[in-house]
């Protein structure tokens, strides 16, 4: 899979779109922390193998700080030969799968189904719950290394195997073997899972259940049948308790008609009690009213006595109430005048600072405008300089990195054909008085030239005055040669025409003088685009220009702020902004006294509001007295209408208490009687009532328990299962489940035996890898170490030099074993990429290597991307700057 772009929106702290464009071959991204380097990578991962419809807490952390937007990203690659386009966004879910064709982007897929054709194109799959893990990546587990994760932990997933099967050509089973291990599986997934534990609906454990529930079934049977027992056990008791609680039922009735005559009695005498009690209440009642009345008489005289004093009082303390009225009235007068002159000098003030602010913010305003036109001018040179600039850069017709690679390339091929030509062709060398021709492969040349040597690759002809000598070459190899110089000379030639040279110094001076160019526009354009747009800039310009003239026309000619509109700014600035100060502080202090003053009068208007209530409340006091002292004369006369005393009342009340204790007399004595001839009698007839209805409820009771015994006994006797027909069964099932565990323990044993088998024969796919790593180990480490590799493809241990003794690679310093896992994803990377093209992802690599190391892995990891696509992400780009064919990605400028 090769990556070609991928855009970000509304991602961490990406919340404009930015789109980062990749090339074949090496990509270093670097930028200081925090630059979003690892949430590119991050990011990467995250539309590649997460479901879109995910809200896990990683997928939530996505969104921009303190909003609710929803992420979106989009990446483009190739795989296999097809280029495909994935859109995803989350929080909002939605997924897109698209491929390029003849027409353009075709649509292939939506929402979960594009999740799972994306996984299945890179050869993934989706979690099931949760966050995207590196077992889930297909080959990308073990080419993609996690930001400060270089080992690899997991094992390496079956996608990784599958494709290093396809590149070597190793196979792990034969068709007829592997058609026994798919069968095998088939049955071994019956009984256990992946993880080695008992299925849940496996044969063996369905049979358990049934034989389990027969065998309750069985116990249910037993439980019935000393059930049946017990409810006719209970049966028998209950019929013997209902013909006991019936005869103590008949005799309690017969002792409750015995009762009834007592309870005749028991009433006479309580309703003759109670008369007395009423005619008692009566007496107390007409005693009481009397008393009554003679309270009232006596309390409504002292009532009225005592309203007209206090109505005396209430009129002196009026007169002296009004008399402090008349006062305050005078004082708030006062303080109102003194309000108002403090008012309007507080308006002469204001109309002097609107005034003197107009023209401080005039003039604030024309130093503005002075900026802005200075950066107007300035934007219209660097305008000037980018159209000059991008006129240049279309002038330069310079090749492209790759051309000039291809022209370097063909030259120093045609430079190394033309040396092996030499070598292999005819030197001729002549000396004396000759005259003559000689011909080499045909071009003519005379004898009695001063360099008298020549060379000649298929024939030379030589014509002396005597003679002619004639020599021709047989040799393939030089005719081949002369024919692929030929070639390259005519490709090296077309390749170079379009730019009117022919040698490479002036053809590279020409890319790099194009690709300053392009460097200066596009830090004209960021300086443009920093400074905003010249349309607004402008527009900024005329509006301050109308603005200032409309404030300078706001203030009268006679006003001395008029001055203001010449003389230095700064200075004016610094003027007027002191008198507004001034201005302001007697204002300030001026309301200040304004405020003493309103609060003076508060003061004086709630005393003169207060006395005014106070005496209206006197007035309505008064009046309510005269009201109450009317009222209660009328009482008083409605009391003594008739010519009735108090000495009269009291006779009356002599005559009544007489009375009244003879009848208290006789109730005490039917008092006394109450507990023998009413209580008594009452309760024991209530708790004779009490035992016939506590039997009646005990018998009826004993009868519905009777009834729902039988019912219980006769649906048991109906629902009875054959307990023999049970025991039948369960031995039978015991018998079939003792031999269904024996098939599974053979089949256990077998799937181990073959698993065994497969893991040692996957040791043929170490080969190719451990020669790849092993050649790039040693130039960087130099013949140190022989590496070793467990039977899962990994890493596991080294051989130092010269020792038979293995060492694991924890033993290795934390550097030397970030630098084999680095070197073993290269290595597996350009393994893979024989079938199609791999990216390679090293996350912040290498940071524990020394310079010199460095130096050789930096030739390693330019060699590996010839072969494939590399991302080296880095915070550190000093350490790579020596890479010639590498893209630089600065994540500082998006």
């Amino acid at each position: 899979m090769i990556v070609e772009n991928i855009i970000l929106e509304n991602w961490k702290k990406f919340r404009d779109p930015v789109e980062i464009q990749f090339q074949d071959g090496l990509n270093v991204i670097h930028g200081p922390n925090e630059s979003g380097k690892t949430t590119l990578m991050e990011s990467l991962r995250t539309i590649l193998f997460s479901k879109h419809s995910s809200r896990s807490k990683n997928i939530k952390a996505l969104i921009p700080f303190d909003s609710q937007l929803a992420p979106q990203a989009m990446v483009t690659f190739r795989n296999n030969g097809d280029r495909y386009k994935v859109t995803k966004r989350f929080i909002q879910p939605m997924s897109a799968l698209e491929k390029w064709n003849s027409n353009g982007w075709e649509r292939l897929s939506e929402g979960d189904a594009a999740d799972r054709a994306v996984a299945g194109i890179t050869g993934g799959e989706l979690p099931r719950t949760g966050d995207t893990k590196p077992q889930f990546w297909g080959v990308s587990q073990c080419l993609w290394m996690v930001q400060g994760e270089p080992i690899i932990i997991d094992e390496l997933n079956s996608e990784t195997f599958s494709s290093l099967q396809r590149m070597i050509g190793a196979s792990i089973e034969s068709g007829e073997e592997k058609r026994i291990l798919e069968v095998l599986n088939e049955r071994f997934s019956e009984y256990y899972t992946a993880t080695r534990k008992d299925r849940k609906k496996s044969p063996l454990l369905k049979l358990e259940e049934s034989l389990k529930e027969e065998k309750e079934e069985l116990q249910k049977s037993r439980d019935k049948l000393h059930r049946k027992d017990e409810l006719m056990r209970n049966l028998e008791d209950n019929e013997f308790m209902k013909k006991k609680k019936t005869l103590r039922l008949n005799e309690a009735r017969e002792e409750l008609s015995d009762l009834q005559k007592t309870i005749e009695e028991a009433r006479t005498h309580k309703e003759e009690r109670e008369r007395l009690v009423g005619e008692v209440e009566n007496f107390n009642t007409r005693y009481n009213t009397l008393k009554e009345k003679i309270n009232d008489i006596t309390y409504i005289s002292e009532e009225i006595d005592d309203l007209e004093s206090k109505n005396d009082s209430l009129e002196k303390e009026k007169k002296l109430r009004k008399s402090e009225l008349l006062k305050a009235e005078s004082s708030i007068k006062q303080v109102k005048e003194e309000v108002e002159d403090i008012k309007s000098t507080i308006e002469d003030f204001s109309e002097e600072k609107t005034t003197a602010r107009i023209a401080h913010s005039t003039v604030l305003r024309e130093l503005q405008l002075e900026d802005k036109s200075s950066i107007l001018k300035e934007m219209n040179g660097l305008k000037e300089e980018l159209e000059s600039k991008e006129e240049q850069y279309r002038s330069i017709n310079a090749p492209s990195r790759s051309q000039l690679d291809e022209i370097e390339r063909l030259k120093n091929s045609i430079r190394d054909t033309r040396t092996k030509l030499d070598a292999i062709g005819l030197n001729i060398r002549a000396s004396g008085g000759l005259e003559g021709s000689i011909y080499l492969d045909g071009e003519k040349f005379t004898l009695d030239r001063e360099d008298r040597s020549w060379n000649a690759y298929q024939s030379v002809r030589i014509e002396l005055e005597n003679g002619v000598f004639e020599i021709k070459s047989g040799n393939e190899d030089v005719k081949l040669l002369k024919s692929e110089l030929e070639d390259m000379e005519i490709e090296c030639a077309s390749l170079t025409a379009p730019y009117n040279e022919t040698e490479l110094e002036p053809l590279r001076e020409l890319l790099n003088t194009k690709k300053g160019l392009k460097i200066r526009i596009d830090q004209i354009k960021k300086d443009l685009a920093k400074k905003g747009g010249m349309d607004s800039l402008m527009m900024d310009v005329a509006e301050l220009e109308a603005k200032i003239q409309l404030n300078w026309s706001k203030i009268p000619d006679d006003s001395p702020f008029k001055n203001c509109m010449d003389g230095n700014k700064n200075d004016l600035a610094k003027l007027l902004s002191e008198k507004i100060n001034k201005i302001e502080e007697k204002e300030v202090f001026l309301k200040d006294n304004e405020s003493k003053l309103q609060s003076n009068l508060k003061e004086l208007q709630d005393q003169y509001n207060a006395t005014d209530k106070y005496i209206s409340q006197m007035e309505n006091r008064v009046k309510s007295n005269e009201e109450f002292i009317e009222k209660y004369s009328e009482r008083l006369r409605g009391l003594e209408e008739g010519g009735i005393t108090v000495d009269s009342i009291e006779a009356q009340q002599n005559d009544i208490s007489m009375k009244l204790e003879r009848k208290e007399r006789t109730l005490n004595i039917y008092q006394d009687e109450m507990e023998e001839k009413e209580e008594k009698p009452t309760k024991d007839y209530s708790n004779s009532e009490n035992k016939v209805r506590r039997l009646e409820e005990d018998v009826k009771d004993l009868e519905l328990s009777h009834v729902r015994m039988e019912s219980d006994l006769n649906n048991l006797t109906q629902d009875f299962t054959d307990m023999n027909t049970l025991e039948e069964s369960i031995n039978e099932k015991e018998k079939t489940l003792e031999d269904m565990k024996n098939d599974a323990a053979a089949i256990e044993l077998l799937y181990d035996l073959t698993m065994h088998y497969k893991e040692n024969t996957i040791v043929s796919l170490t080969d190719p890898i451990k020669r790849l790593v092993t050649d790039d180990l040693e130039k960087i480490l130099g013949p140190m170490y022989s590496l070793e590799f467990d039977n899962k493809l990994k890493p596991c241990s080294v051989t130092p030099e010269g020792r038979e003794a293995e060492a694991l690679l924890d033993a290795l310093s934390f550097g030397t074993q970030e630098q084999i896992w680095c070197i073993f994803r290269l290595a597996l990377g350009r393994l893979l990429s024989k079938e199609d093209r791999q990216l390679v992802v090293l996350d912040d690599p290498l940071v524990n290597t020394d310079p010199l190391r460095m130096h050789h892995a930096l030739e390693v990891l330019e060699e590996s991307a010839r072969d494939m696509q590399v991302f080296v992400v880095t915070c550190d780009v000093d350490k790579y700057n020596s890479l010639s064919d590498a893209t630089f990605i600065s994540m500082e400028n998006l």
